[in-house]
């Protein structure tokens, strides 16, 4: 975990997604998607109106890069606010567990 840097005393601390191991793998996922996503539909579409092969595989290869960082872009923070989430939601339960009376402790 690390904390988060730009506002002074809020003492959130965030995970980053390269650490957190569903958010790591699913980030991978995307970024390969969106490139190839990129590539298809640029090339696609450059051929289909009628450019030259070695123009519409620059074009592709560009639109395979737009994608990457586009998809990258989304996925980081996606998994950004889910981690969060994640993270208020596990500190909610664990404060509902403290201010919960034990009945073993009771007399």
């Amino acid at each position: 975990m690390a904390k988060k840097k730009g506002k002074e005393g809020s003492g959130e601390v965030t995970e980053a997604g390269a650490t957190h191991p569903r958010a790591s793998a699913s980030i991978r996922v995307w970024k390969a998607r969106g490139a190839l996503g990129g590539f298809a539909v640029t090339g696609g579409a450059s051929l289909l109106n009628g450019a030259v092969v070695f123009d519409a595989g620059m074009r592709a290869l560009a639109g395979g890069v737009a994608g990457y960082l586009a998809a990258w872009f989304v996925a980081v923070t996606a998994w950004r606010h889910l981690v969060r989430a994640e993270a208020r939601t596990a500190v909610r339960r664990a404060m509902e567990v403290r201010r919960r009376p034990d009945a073993e402790v009771s007399p």
